[in-house]
């Protein structure tokens, strides 16, 4: 995250074993998506009649992502319990967007992957290298490709 973890709480203390928790969910939202920018947790006890619908503890997770914010929340009963049904709500959406935007990235000129080794690139390589190349997508990543495409046509390097 470029932007450090912000944890807030309303009518509950943020003792050090859920901050631990809170922390530790939230850095595994990592784990779906590397773009991620900001999460921001807020996790609350409404006061008055807790036996509302929803439950007692309410946490909400704000993650802001490139072009996006996506909010999960969730009430539950049991202060964990609402805090994994944040967190899991979470994560699916995070996913969601990953695999949305994968899909949404055009195919360019030239693969990466045959700009960085062609032919002595193993089948496992080149698909990492063309997850990063949808990953990383931009204007300028395609004007790289075409200039070291053009570079090595006219020097006729590289394909056999």
């Amino acid at each position: 995250m470029q932007v450090p973890l912000e944890i807030s709480t309303r009518w509950i203390d943020l003792a050090p074993p859920l901050e631990a928790e809170l922390r530790k969910r939230a850095g595994r939202l990592e784990r779906h998506s590397d773009r991620i920018t900001s999460c921001r947790i807020a996790v609350e006890r409404p006061t008055g009649n807790h036996h509302q619908e929803g439950g007692p503890y309410r946490v909400r997770v704000d993650i802001t992502v490139p072009g996006s914010e996506l909010v999960a929340d969730k009430s539950g009963e049991e202060l964990y319990a609402a805090i994994r049904d944040a967190f899991d709500a979470a994560e699916r959406q995070v996913e969601t967007w990953a695999d949305r935007r994968r899909g949404e990235v055009k195919a360019g000129i030239t693969g990466w992957w045959q700009i960085n080794g062609r032919s002595h690139v193993s089948p496992e390589e080149a698909l990492r290298l063309d997850t990063f190349y949808i990953e990383n997508w931009s204007f300028s990543l395609d004007l790289y490709i075409l200039v070291k495409t053009l570079k090595t046509v006219l020097l006729r390097q590289g394909a056999y």
